[in-house]
């Protein structure tokens, strides 16, 4: 059964949830909700969402039974993030960008996750005209899942960067790698022809988990028309 409290004021939420840790059979997950006079705002939390119309700042703790939820004890602070439920313009550059991580809710479960990124684009270091591809991400999460938000926003960086096919494709893999440090990771960047001749980056850390599922990254290779 989905059990829901809302606290107002600033109470800190963490005695709030202490006695919730004590069980073995909980899951909690912590919403910060900002919100004017009679405003209603959605919060989620980890398996059920809670809707509620406030009246101040409140702080919103969603609790379901773990027959419905994947494993107990998972808690995630949003203060934790600076994009997710904030307004967050575009880095001007990949360097400028933050990617961000939430704990892995399902320890110990080799699991595949996928991000497709169909409208890549970014610039030619020479020439200064646009690139377009396809970066298709999988990997297999250890301890951390990177945050999506914070993942399109680094993607959309390269808007306006100069790199070549390669440097582009390699380098977003070791950034989302250097920040989750996942069991395995792969990339594949299917690009758009330059000067008459597409390019394709295929770049891994190594050998997949034995036992992982996985599925082709179904993006064909390039090919003229007729």
């Amino acid at each position: 059964m989905l059990q829901e409290w809302v606290f107002g004021g600033k109470a800190p939420w963490a005695e709030l949830a202490a006695p919730l840790f004590n069980s073995p059979n909980l899951a909690a997950r912590f919403v910060r909700c900002d919100v004017n006079s009679g405003e209603t705002r959605t919060c989620t939390g980890v398996a059920a969402w809670a809707h509620r119309n406030v009246s101040r700042e409140k702080t919103v703790r969603s609790v379901v039974d773990l027959s419905q939820s994947p494993q107990a004890g998972y808690a995630l602070d949003m203060s934790e993030f600076t994009q997710l439920g904030h307004a967050a313009a575009i880095p001007a550059s990949p360097d400028q960008a933050k990617l961000e991580r939430a704990p892995n809710p399902h320890l110990g479960t080799l699991y595949l996750a996928r991000f497709t990124a169909p409208e890549f684009t970014s610039i030619c270091p020479i020439t200064g005209q646009p690139d377009f591809g396809v970066l298709v991400l999988d990997y297999a999460p250890k301890d951390w899942i990177v945050e999506s938000k914070s993942l399109k926003l680094f993607l959309q960086s390269f808007r306006n960067h100069g790199a070549f096919h390669e440097d582009c494709t390699v380098g977003v893999a070791k950034r989302v790698v250097a920040a989750i440090d996942p069991l395995w990771l792969r990339i594949g960047g299917y690009w758009n022809p330059r000067g008459g001749m597409p390019i394709d980056v295929f770049w891994q850390t190594g050998s997949a988990p034995e036992g992982l599922w996985l599925p082709d990254q179904g993006v064909a290779t390039y090919r003229a028309r007729g």
